[in-house]
């Protein structure tokens, strides 16, 4: 459960600076509608990551 919370972590915190600061860019620049688009490609970012983080996983300790 350990790695599940850190690997969750990583994939997360990796990117949560640069979103929180592009959201805030856009929202003072008047350009609200390049916020849904933005957040659709980094959810698929993320779940492209945590697949590979769980294969990796699955392939170093299944038996």
């Amino acid at each position: 459960m350990a790695y599940c919370f850190i690997f969750g972590q990583l994939i997360n915190a990796v990117g949560q600076f640069a979103a929180s600061r592009f959201v805030a860019d856009e929202l003072y620049a008047g350009r609200a509608d390049r916020l849904l688009p933005a957040l659709i490609g980094w959810l698929k970012l993320q779940l492209t990551l945590a697949l590979i983080a769980a294969g990796v996983y699955w392939l170093i300790f299944s038996p």
